[in-house]
């Protein structure tokens, strides 16, 4: 299972999964190459593949073969690992229900693909999922992505090594890019370097990107000056990491950069530049906010953000409320 070793150690998935018996390895071997050709993003894979590990490790401790799992066995499987009863909606542990969510959608998308391939008859996972209190997306507040660009151009000015200071241009452009167009950094780093230019001309820079989405959507994304010059700097120091691929966005050994990638250096900014917890959707969350907040109307926004349903953007208009109310409170001379 050489191939699958290196699948898991790509997409950071923990040393557990060597316990399992061949017939389940081949199994989300099996999974995983079917959700590659659906072009699931690496998160999502990653995310499925952890908690397929984690049931069938259950499974070979119960001795129960995964054709055979009913509906009792999910429910002891959630109860046994989370002290979760989804059956009398009872938890004696505290575990988000937004993870709970996940892994039941994860075992029940794996069973509706062995039922796709007749391996199956019926798909066991017949469980309702548990309720998710309606969570506000987080966003910037204006001045911390300031505070992060500052720090960014204080350090530019003191780095003298080429690498480092490539490095250092990759990522202030990463973060330019993901405030100013609003990508999900999954297409963010899809992006190759002739998707950027005006016909092959590596002169000009395209101030609008077609972009592939979720579900293989196509939508346009903008990018303003500050996204653009950030680019003309961060192409000018790419050669010096040595590039061995044409997508745009590349780590220091000139290979693809991962989304665990950007995350892990987004980790280190936030401390190095005192703000709030930082990930790369928050910059997307930032956009959309920033953007009612300054007037734009809900169908336009749906139409940046590529989102299928409207009540998904919506979502948005509560977070444009809450600073609102916020503003009020700050400003009204008899609102305390």
């Amino acid at each position: 299972m050489e191939n699958l070793n290196s699948v898991f150690s790509q997409l950071q998935i923990n040393q557990q999964w060597k316990l399992l018996n061949p017939s389940h390895l081949k199994e989300i071997k099996s999974f995983y190459e079917h959700l590659s050709l659906q072009k699931k993003s690496n998160h999502t894979i990653r995310s499925y593949l952890s908690d397929l590990v984690e049931f069938f490790l259950f499974l070979q401790q119960e001795e129960i073969d995964y054709r055979k799992v009913n509906v009792q066995d999910i429910r002891n499987y959630f109860l046994k690992i989370s002290g979760i009863n989804l059956e009398k909606n009872q938890s004696k542990k505290k575990v988000k229900s937004t993870t709970q969510k996940r892994k039941i959608s994860s075992i029940r998308n794996f069973y509706k693909y062995l039922q796709k391939f007749q391996q199956i008859e019926n798909n066991p996972v017949q469980i309702k999922f548990p309720k998710t209190p309606k969570q506000l997306p987080e966003a910037f507040r204006y001045y911390e992505v300031q505070k992060l660009i500052e720090f960014f151009e204080k350090s530019l000015l003191k780095e003298e090594d080429s690498k480092k200071k490539a490095l250092l241009y990759r990522d202030q452009c990463i973060v330019e890019m993901l405030y100013s167009s609003g990508m999900r950094i999954a297409e963010l780093l899809n992006l190759k370097t002739q998707d950027i230019f005006y016909n092959g001309d590596p002169n000009t820079i395209k101030e609008e990107l077609k972009i592939l989405g979720k579900r293989n959507k196509e939508r346009y994304v903008y990018l303003g000056t500050y996204a653009i010059a950030s680019l003309k700097n961060y192409l000018f120091y790419r050669d010096y990491l040595k590039p061995q691929t044409d997508f745009l966005f590349i780590n220091k050994n000139g290979k693809r950069l991962t989304d665990r990638g950007v995350r892990d250096r987004l980790k280190v900014y936030q401390y190095l530049a005192n703000i709030s917890r930082t990930h790369p959707h928050k910059f997307r969350h930032s956009f959309a906010t920033d953007l009612l907040n300054e007037g734009l109307d809900i169908r336009t926004l749906q139409e940046m953000l590529g989102h299928s349903n409207l009540s998904t953007t919506q979502i948005y208009t509560h977070v444009s409320k809450a600073k609102l109310k916020e503003l009020y409170l700050q400003h009204h001379p008899y609102a305390k």
